[in-house]
């Protein structure tokens, strides 16, 4: 859960009052709403209602003195009462003295009143009465007119029952005698007539009843509704869901049946009175136990107190169950000490909670005071002298608060999915981005393999057995090449970037090249691989390629669940479709699973087997299928399985509008042009660029004869290396770490044109976007790994010559220094890094901030200015201090000597690479290190700016090298170099350096002032 500001202990029962004061407010509304009139009231056994008007829409109650004849059951119509007292209705007979203050109030009676109703013979009335303990029946002018359950003068006759009931009469006369005999042999508690008697309308009557009847349905409905969605969620998530969730619907569940045997007795139980009063009081401790144990899992609650108040609650179900009924007193003692504790364990865990600042809690405390409000009131009436019509505004309440509280939390895990299918789309994209980029970083090894292989085998001096492993490792590294194939398919297919390049197809020839390619898969297998496919078999407009790799797929699919037996493949052909079937003899496929499961991505048809594999070639070959028009399916037994699919003809018509084939193959033009072509005497300059050695090393087998080939490992070096050399021609790969090959093309046009450097990109991935935002960038030219050897000097031959053939000269060089950030420099800092995470995060997060600002400003767009803010540079050089302070610790001593309020403009990682010259080959190179002092002096027409350390120091002949303007990449000192060079071709001078063998070294150059 999400959590918020804390509240306070004031607000919290501050906000407890008011929420009470409200349910009050409602409850007292309620019962003035529902409030009787004033109204006559029984005196000495008699009441006069003759003036009363009654109506159809309220009733009145005969409290007052009845008659009373007690241990005398009085027969109808007597007019015997030397016997008679007076007792209160209603009233506890236990209070009375009738029975001489017995321990119990167990006896019988009769209760006696004479009413005079207005003179109205068509009205018909009714009766109503709220609880009597516990068998009663009621007479009218001698007619019984209600009666509950069987009051008798004997407990073995008597039968008692629970709840209110009601009658109604028409009397002949106003005057009426109304005579009740009541017993009771069940209730330890009270006896006798203990709560109102109603009289009114008949209509009136039925309506006081039925509005009651009417809202514990409503709200019995609402729970179990409510229980019923609570439960079916509960279990769809099968068991994923918490465990709240189904204590809650339990709660729910109780509560609703709890509050339909209550009251007025919506559902009467086929038991007797005392298993219904248990029944009854059974419910509210069950319901009672839910809710704690709800609280308890959505807190996540580890309480003893819990443990303590769950042995109560079961302690009191067992005395429920099997102690006999005369110690229910004692029972309902208990329970009130357990609801009692209980509501305080829930509204100290709930205040705790919102403490905490969990927001979602005062729901829960809104729900807890309602259900606590409801418990009170529930009580005043049972002991108090009152009742009102059922209230179902509490159980509303704490229903609503539950239902807003899940709600929320449900907006909360909807917005959860959200963002987690947010992350999982982005992760899935992620996915394919990483199977592309496996499959292209192995397919660099592999074709290096093929390459180095196909040039290996031309040798003659070769053993027969030497080249047949050759040729057995070329077809493995074409087989693996076409797995490869389907990786990289996998997402052009999800990205929809597959275009079929249709042509007319050879599918006898396709079959028989797919059966070559496979063969040695074979070994230790006792399986023939044969094609059935005839020679005249129709053309097929379809894709070569592609369909070699649907087919390569399902025939290896094939080889790997067949030990022994035969491979087949077969074709026939009907209308304007072929259908192609691969027959084995292999387990065959589960009958148990699915089509849809089968060509799934990742799958395999038996999950159980040993046989390797990724799972993604039925999936591949099954959207290539439908790429071009056709369907795959299969049939299979335990003799083995057929895959078959479909491919369109070539019609006559599609035949017209293919595009013409090539009489030569590409390796016989390009034997042509080799013959044909004048070469150049000098040789040119290739720059290899490629983050794999093995392929750098492939290439430059391939072009070594014929020019001159330098290598560069990344962007950033190749940038240095075409600084450095003449370079006529950049060979580089697209997928290059920190800078690809687009990124590399477009900074190398911003200083070069086309025909100024040209470029050739190399990739393994062939899509259309691919070759546009290669010649976008401002590529050449665009070739498709695996690359061929012919065809990769023919394109550099073509674009040599064309480079050869511009005579401009080449314009101002870039100035970057990115390469001065060395593979070491990271690794060490990054170490340095995680070493802080474990002994001191305060100085790993300055640490981070130090290293994130030298990684922006070293590749800030601005370093290609010819000139920035010294602040800037300074910053710069700071953050690199920073670093190497941190990795050395006292072994650098920094000192910073800038003039106020300089604001000049320098040329870009110029100070920055001397510093670290500074540290790299001077101070260190001390055990105990040394001092650098940066300096920045105000002259009158310069700046003047010293970089001075007192480290090794630098030998004469080493100075003059530094300074020379003329070097390679592979000289130490690059930084000072490259920085002396600039300075030079900005301002006509570069560094001076002073220094002394032991004792340090000083380097000086001066910025001219603006002004000047």
């Amino acid at each position: 859960m999400t959590t918020n500001k804390p509240m306070t202990m004031k607000k919290i029962f501050l906000t407890i009052s008011l929420f009470l004061l409200v349910l009050t407010c409602f409850r007292v509304g309620w019962i003035i709403y529902h409030k009787p009139p004033e109204h006559p009231r029984v005196e000495q056994g008699f009441v006069d209602l003759k003036d009363w008007t009654f109506n159809d829409n309220e009733a009145i109650t005969l409290n007052g003195e009845w008659e009373f004849y007690p241990n005398e059951f009085l027969p109808p119509g007597s007019i015997q009462n030397q016997n008679a007292e007076l007792i209160s209705v209603p009233e506890n007979w236990l209070n009375t003295p009738f029975f001489d203050r017995k321990q119990h109030p167990f006896g019988y009676g009769t209760y006696r009143l004479k009413v005079l109703l207005p003179d109205d013979k068509q009205q018909i009335y009714g009766i109503r009465m709220t609880s009597v303990d516990t068998a009663a029946k009621v007479y009218i002018n001698s007619l019984l007119v209600a009666e509950s359950g069987n009051p008798s003068d004997s407990i073995h006759t008597y039968q008692g029952k629970f709840g209110p009931f009601s009658g109604s009469f028409h009397p002949e006369k106003n005057e009426i005698e109304i005579i009740i005999h009541v017993s009771n042999y069940d209730n330890f508690l009270s006896g006798g007539i203990n709560k109102s008697i109603y009289i009114g309308t008949d209509t009136a009557i039925n309506k006081i009843g039925g509005l009651s009847k009417t809202l514990q349905i409503v709200v019995s409905v609402i729970f179990l509704l409510h229980c019923m969605y609570v439960f079916i969620i509960y279990l769809i998530g099968k068991g994923k869901y918490r465990k709240e969730l189904f204590y809650y619907g339990l709660m729910l569940a109780f509560a609703a049946f709890a509050i339909l045997i209550d009251d007025d007795i919506v559902i009467h139980l086929p038991v007797s009175y005392v298993w219904s009063v248990k029944i009854l009081l059974l419910f509210f401790l069950i319901t009672l136990f839910c809710l704690l144990t709800f609280i308890k899992h959505l807190f996540r609650l580890k309480s003893r107190f819990y443990r303590f108040l769950s042995f109560l609650f079961f302690f009191l179900i067992v005395f429920i169950l099997f102690v006999p009924f005369e110690y229910f007193p004692y029972i309902q003692m208990v329970g009130y000490i357990f609801y009692l504790l209980s509501i305080l364990f829930l509204f100290y865990h709930t205040i705790k909670t919102i403490r905490h600042g969990n927001p979602d809690s005062i729901f829960i405390l809104v729900f807890i005071t309602s259900y606590t409000s409801n418990i009170l009131w529930g009580a005043g009436i049972k002991f108090a002298d009152f009742e009102i019509v059922y209230y179902p505004f509490d159980f509303l309440i704490y229903i609503i608060a539950i239902a807003v509280l899940l709600f929320k939390q449900h907006i909360r895990v909807v917005s959860l999915n959200e963002e987690q299918t947010k992350q999982l789309q982005k992760m899935d994209k992620m996915k394919d981005e990483f199977l592309a980029n496996t499959s292209h970083e192995l397919r660099n090894p592999l074709h290096g393999i093929l390459n180095i292989a196909e040039a290996t085998i031309e040798n003659d001096h070769l053993s027969k057995e030497s080249k047949e492993n050759l040729l057995l490792l070329i077809d493995i590294g074409k087989r693996m090449s076409y797995t490869l194939n389907d990786l990289t398919a996998v997402t052009q297919l999800k990205e929809g970037k597959i275009n079929l390049q249709k042509q007319e197809t050879n599918l006898h020839m396709v079959a028989s090249l797919v059966i070559d390619m496979l063969g040695f898969l074979r070994e230790g297998k006792k399986v023939k691989l044969k094609s059935m496919v005839p020679a005249n078999f129709p053309f097929l407009l379809a894709d070569e390629n592609r369909l070699i790799q649907i087919l390569f797929n399902l025939v290896h699919n094939a080889i790997k669940y067949t030990e022994k037996g035969s491979i087949i493949i077969e074709a026939d052909h009907s209308d304007s479709m072929a259908t192609i079937y691969v027959k084995d003899t292999g387990i065959g496929i589960p009958t148990n699973l699915s089509m849809e499961k089968i060509f799934q991505p990742y799958g395999r048809a038996d999950e159980n087997t040993a046989i390797s594999g990724i799972g993604i070639g039925l999936s591949v070959s099954k959207q290539l299928v439908d790429l071009h028009g056709g369907t795959i399916t299969y049939t299979s037994t335990d003799k083995g399985t057929t895959f078959s699919f479909s491919i369109p003809l070539a019609s006559e018509k599609e035949k017209a509008s293919l595009p013409m084939e090539h009489t030569n193959s590409f390796e016989e033009i390009a034997i042509t042009n080799e013959a044909n072509t004048i070469f150049i005497k000098q040789k040119a300059t290739v720059l290899i660029v490629d983050d794999d050695p093995i392929n750098v090393k492939v290439y430059h087998q391939m072009l070594a004869n014929d020019y001159n080939v330098i290598k560069a490992l990344n962007g950033r070096e190749a940038l240095e290396m075409i600084d450095e050399n003449r370079v006529d021609l950049v060979l580089s790969d697209v997928m290059m770490p920190s800078m690809n090959g687009y990124e590399l093309t477009k900074k190398i046009r911003k200083q070069y044109t086309l025909s100024e450097l040209p470029i050739i990109l190399v990739t393994a991935r062939n899509l259309q976007e691919d070759i546009y935002t290669a010649f976008k960038s401002g590529a050449n030219d665009y070739l498709i790994k695996p690359v061929n050897t012919l065809e990769l000097k023919s394109r550099v031959e073509a674009l040599t010559e064309l480079k050869h053939s511009v005579k401009e000269l080449l314009r101002l060089e870039a100035a970057w220094l990115q390469a001065q950030i060395h593979p070491h420099f990271l690794f060490n800092t990054l170490n340095s890094i995680a070493s802080l995470a474990e002994i001191d995060q305060e100085r790993m997060v300055a640490l981070l901030e130090a290293f994130g600002d030298y990684l922006q400003k070293s590749f800030a767009i601005s370093n290609i200015e010819a000139e920035i803010p010294i602040k800037d540079e300074l910053e710069l050089t700071r953050s690199y201090l920073h670093i190497e302070k941190e990795r050395f610790g006292e072994r650098i001593q920094v000192v910073f000597d800038i003039g106020d309020n300089i604001d000049i403009r320098i040329p870009p990682l110029s100070i920055q690479p001397l510093v670290e010259n500074a540290v790299e080959h001077g101070i260190l190179q001390k055990k105990k290190g040394g001092i650098i002092w940066i300096r920045v002096i105000e002259l009158k027409h310069d700046i003047k700016i010293e970089i001075e350390d007192n480290g090794v120091g630098i030998n004469e002949d080493k100075v003059i090298e530094l300074l020379d303007l003329q070097y390679s990449l592979h000289d130490d000192g690059v930084g000072i170099k490259n920085t002396n060079r600039r300075l030079t071709q900005l301002y006509g001078k570069g560094l001076q350096i002073n220094s002394v063998v032991g004792e340090g070294t000083t380097l000086t150059f001066f910025i001219p002032r603006v002004d000047e």
